[in-house]
């Protein structure tokens, strides 16, 4: 049976991954945690597609939206062309 984390212990985890995205691409917190709301495995496609560290962070978010309500439409392979 699985034990659900605690709320620090989920904290703290996101915390860990956004600290690891903003040191490896050098973003800024804000910038990690949108990127957070990309699948695990789609946020190294969805980071090339998109020239992410350029963006600010509304584009960012744009971008991050864009994809999840095309995924949600069934277009997963939906790609944003930055125009």
């Amino acid at each position: 049976m699985k034990k659900a984390l605690s709320h620090p212990t989920r904290v703290r985890g996101l915390k860990s991954v956004s600290e690891f995205i903003v040191t490896l691409l050098n973003l800024n917190y804000t910038q990690a945690f949108i990127l957070l709301g990309v699948q695990e495995e789609e946020r190294a496609q969805f980071i090339a597609e998109m020239g992410i560290e350029s963006m600010s962070t509304r584009e960012l978010q744009k971008g991050v939206n864009d994809r999840s309500h095309a995924v949600k439409e069934g277009n997963p392979l939906f790609f944003i062309v930055r125009i």
